[in-house]
């Protein structure tokens, strides 16, 4: 689990692709993390992850959005570049997760 900010699903608070007004409970998730290389002029590279999805007040097991992962680098590392890979998820809660319910022989 990551920690996140959950809020009603109204986009009163905020109107992002995965929380757009559907209704339900939003919840939203970013982690950042920076590195700058002093040994080649100051190259930096950016990356951020972003969770947006809700949960439907007709059916709370139920979780839809997207993830998505960004990276950029600075143009001291070469070429300035930036790209974007987001994913549609849908995934639905359970009363009993497990990794497997029996070991292979």
């Amino acid at each position: 689990t990551l920690p996140g900010w959950r809020f009603a699903n109204d986009t009163t608070v905020a109107d992002v692709p995965g929380c757009a007004g559907e209704g339900g409970q939003c919840t939203f998730v970013r982690y950042r993390a920076a590195n700058i290389d002093a040994n080649t002029a100051g190259c930096v590279r950016e990356s951020s992850r972003v969770f947006a999805g809700h949960v439907l007040p007709d059916d709370a097991t139920l979780l839809q959005g997207f993830f998505s992962v960004v990276a950029v680098t600075t143009e001291e590392c070469g070429t300035a570049s930036t790209t974007e890979q987001t994913w549609s998820v849908s995934a639905r809660r359970v009363d009993d997760a497990v990794w497997a319910r029996a070991e292979e022989p």
